[in-house]
């Protein structure tokens, strides 16, 4: 496997030099998408130089905690030069979501478990497509065939590469020097239900 490359490092302010932000990429068992996802942003930060400012973790709502990731998600990260083969599923606990400055789920409905165990989380949690201005989720391909790891796999790579500016905005490291082209703006802060309705357009109900 090749290592992670590395781009000039973006001047950070002084304030976020000491203690590393906290991405937790979420999932349902934390053994097909997140692993993935989790891989992908190590290496674009690693690329733009902030792998020290910025650290990456994932969980699942229900995970298969132990469990590997899944060979699909391996065979596809592998192709990338990204070997995720020591990936071991872990359950979202409240410590995980304490310390993470911006939870993004895969699912809206995993947001909805967050917002019921976690209410005060949900101001800092978002769909992974948001970063890049768009309410979808990221459809699972577990038990599918290879070709539908691929396709998530794209499109996971996607959302990194052009959602990375409006991760680094949330994470307040957008470097005065080198402003980030965000993506549009779909985090207003609204309540639980008018989320809902602004990602899903479908009859408002409660969250629970």
């Amino acid at each position: 496997m090749r290592r992670l490359a590395t781009g000039p490092n973006i001047p950070l302010a002084p304030n976020h030099t000491m203690i590393p932000k906290k991405i937790f990429v979420i999932c349902t068992g934390n053994i097909c998408r997140t692993p993935m996802a989790k891989a992908l942003l190590v290496q674009e930060i690693a690329r733009r130089g902030l792998q020290d400012a910025v650290k990456v973790d994932s969980a699942g709502v229900f995970a298969v905690i132990g469990a590997p990731a899944s060979q699909g998600s391996v065979v596809a990260m592998s192709e990338r030069g990204l070997d995720i083969s020591d990936h071991r599923g872990k359950q979202l606990a409240s410590s995980h979501v304490q310390e993470a400055d911006i939870l993004l789920v895969m699912e809206e409905s995993q947001r909805r478990v967050i917002f019921n165990h976690w209410p005060r989380a949900l101001s800092k949690t978002f769909l992974f497509s948001e970063m890049v201005g768009e309410g979808k989720d990221v459809a699972d391909p577990y038990g599918q065939d290879q070709a539908a790891y691929d396709q998530t796999a794209r499109l996971l790579e996607s959302i990194v590469q052009r959602g990375m500016p409006q991760i680094l905005r949330h994470l307040e490291l957008e470097s005065p020097s080198h402003p980030s082209k965000a993506a549009p703006e779909t985090d207003k802060r609204v309540d639980a239900d008018e989320r809902g309705e602004l990602l899903t357009p479908r009859k408002k109900k409660s969250p629970l």
